[in-house]
């Protein structure tokens, strides 16, 4: 009776767990307007590599959404996630591989981002 057991909840909503290990790969550069709270969490979570990372940082199903454009609202994919690639989308997946290869030969990134960069280099050169 004197142990408590520690619980930990598992942040990635149940509809993403079955890809929560996946290689995902953020715009590098915050598209997002400076002012607002998807800035701050884009932000936040821009340097994750699996779903399971961003979710552990406060991204949430909505901006998984919005930003693979899932939801066909926006004309600018902001994340590469496996599941939603698009062989019609393949001129907004190679718009985000361009600014993100230009920002990682100025900047330093992870080896884990140029390992995500390049597996999804390879998946949207190969999308018919």
């Amino acid at each position: 009776m004197g142990q408590t057991l520690k619980i930990s909840e598992n942040k990635v909503p149940v509809s993403l767990r079955s890809i929560e290990n996946q290689t995902i790969l953020f715009r590098l550069v915050n598209p997002k307007q400076e002012s607002s709270k998807s800035y701050a969490v884009f932000a936040s979570v821009n340097n994750s590599t699996t779903v399971a990372e961003a979710f552990s940082k406060g991204y949430r199903a909505v901006d998984y959404e919005y930003d693979t454009t899932k939801n066909n609202r926006f004309k600018k994919v902001n994340l590469l996630s496996e599941p939603q690639l698009n062989k019609s989308k393949k001129a907004m997946y190679q718009d985000l591989l361009s600014q993100n290869a230009a920002y990682i030969k100025s900047n330093k990134v992870s080896d884990a981002i140029k390992k995500a960069q390049d597996h999804y280099s390879k998946l949207v050169s190969n999308l018919k």
